[in-house]
C-alpha cells in the first residue's frame, strides 16, 4: 500500500487562536500532518481538533533569525468526519499560520521515523538538512517550508517532492507556507528542498513516517461435504 494525499487546508490569525477547516470530511483511521509557524517571541500552548483526535510532535521549534518558530505535528489512527485543527499560543505576538494535509495509506500505530530542520538564512532556496538514514524502505516524506514573508510568495517543490496546493497560507499579512511530500522506496538520508520566488529568512523541516506495508489475508472456507 502506498499513502495517497487526501487533501489540505490553511488558516492564520493574528489573535492566539488560529484555525484550519478541511473542505471535506477527513475519513477514519487516516493520517494528517499539522505545519504551523507562530513568533519566536511566542510558545504553543495546545493542538487539537474539533474531532478530539492526539496530535504528537515531529519536529519543533525551530526558528529562523527573524520571525519565524516552526513546528510539525501529527495524528494517526483518526477519527473520521468535518474537522477543524486548532493552535492556541501564548499571546498575540506576531501572526499564527496553520497549514494541514490529511493522508491514506499509513501505518495504524505511531509512524514516525527521522526529522531534521534548520533556520534559514536569506535565500530563496531552502534545505531542511538530512536526515538521520530511515529504518523502514516506504516512508512518506512531509516538508515543511515556513517563511517570514508576510506578503504572498510562491512556492517551487524540491526535487521529487510534491506540493500540496491546499496547504499553502499566503494571505497578505500572515507568513507564507506550505508543506510538500515524497514517497520513498528505499532507506535513506532524506531531507526538504524547495524555492521561493523572493529571498527571505523561514525555516525549513523534514518529518519521515512509516508506510503501512501491504498485508496478505488467508481466509478460510468450509470444506465440502460429501455424500447426505
Amino acid at each position: 500500500m502506498s499513502a495517497s494525499l487526501v487533501q489540505g487546508c490553511h488558516g492564520f490569525t493574528g489573535g492566539t487562536t488560529a484555525t484550519a477547516t478541511f473542505g471535506s470530511n477527513v475519513t477514519a483511521w487516516n493520517f494528517i500532518v499539522v505545519g504551523f509557524n507562530i513568533d519566536p517571541a511566542n510558545s504553543l500552548t495546545s493542538i487539537t481538533d474539533s474531532l478530539g483526535n492526539t496530535y504528537h510532535a515531529a519536529i519543533g521549534p525551530t526558528d529562523s533569525s527573524g520571525n519565524s518558530r516552526c513546528y510539525i505535528y501529527y495524528a494517526f489512527n483518526i477519527t473520521g468526519g468535518a474537522n477543524t485543527i486548532t493552535v492556541i499560543r501564548g499571546s498575540t505576538a506576531g501572526f499564527a499560520t496553520i497549514s494541514a494535509s490529511e493522508f491514506s495509506g499509513m501505518q495504524t500505530g505511531d509512524s514516525l521515523d527521522k526529522t531534521a530542520g534548520v533556520g534559514q538564512a536569506s535565500t530563496t532556496a531552502y534545505d531542511s538538512g538530512n536526515t538521520a538514514t530511515t529504518t523502514q524502505s516506504d516512508e512518506l516524506l512531509i516538508g515543511f517550508l515556513c517563511t517570514d514573508q508576510t506578503t504572498p510568495l510562491t512556492f517551487t517543490a524540491g526535487a521529487s517532492y510534491t506540493l500540496d496546493t491546499q496547504s499553502l497560507e499566503a494571505t497578505s499579512g500572515s507568513h507564507t507556507q506550505q508543506l510538500e511530500y515524497q514517497v520513498v522506496a528505499a532507506t535513506g538520508a532524506y531531507k526538504a528542498t524547495g524555492t521561493v520566488s523572493a529571498a527571505i529568512v523561514g525555516v525549513a523541516q523534514i518529518a519521515t513516517f512509516k508506510i503501512s506495508a501491504v498485508a496478505t489475508a488467508a481466509f478460510w472456507h468450509a470444506p465440502t461435504r460429501n455424500g447426505p
